[in-house]
């Protein structure tokens, strides 16, 4: 009987790097996707000549950026929960780092300090607005993953 092999095995094992295993985990990602849009938007407003405009279109950036980073490893017909359930995350996220800033007295509402009142009326708008905005360019990102899917599938078919 023997108790040890005779050849020995070489078994490597590929780590994935930290930014891909955070994009792979739902809750943390939405998660950073809330702290860091919520912060931006603080800064923004503090932030002298910058326009309304301008932060929009950077925050839209930033969320389809985090959006992106985690659908991108899943299939197609993941994303269907998926995409929901990172607005979900990403707004309460989002909306407890704004109630960290309403207590410091830093979150803005216009030119005024935010109160409380005025936070628990921005809870739905927030969650729709989100849902919104990370359901639809879900749904573009999907059309747009489809349309390479067949182009590529076309191109393999005739070369």
């Amino acid at each position: 009987m023997r108790f040890f092999p005779q050849d020995t095995l070489e078994w490597r094992v590929m780590e994935p790097s930290m930014l891909r295993r955070l994009s792979i985990s739902l809750v943390p990602m939405a998660v950073i996707a809330g702290i860091v849009l919520r912060s931006a938007r603080l800064v923004s407003l503090h932030a002298p000549g910058l326009t309304v405009l301008l932060v929009w279109i950077v925050g839209l950036a930033l969320l389809a950026a985090f959006v992106t980073l985690h659908l991108g490893n899943y299939p197609l017909r993941q994303w269907v929960w998926r995409a929901p359930s990172f607005a979900l995350v990403q707004t309460v996220a989002s909306l407890t780092t704004s109630a960290v800033f309403v207590a410091l007295g830093m979150e803005r509402l216009g030119s005024t300090a935010m109160r409380w009142p005025q936070w628990l009326g921005d809870i739905f708008p927030t969650l729709v607005r989100n849902m919104i905005a990370v359901c639809a360019y879900a749904l573009l990102l999907a059309v747009a993953v489809q349309l390479v899917r067949r182009t590529l599938a076309v191109r393999g078919a005739r070369g």
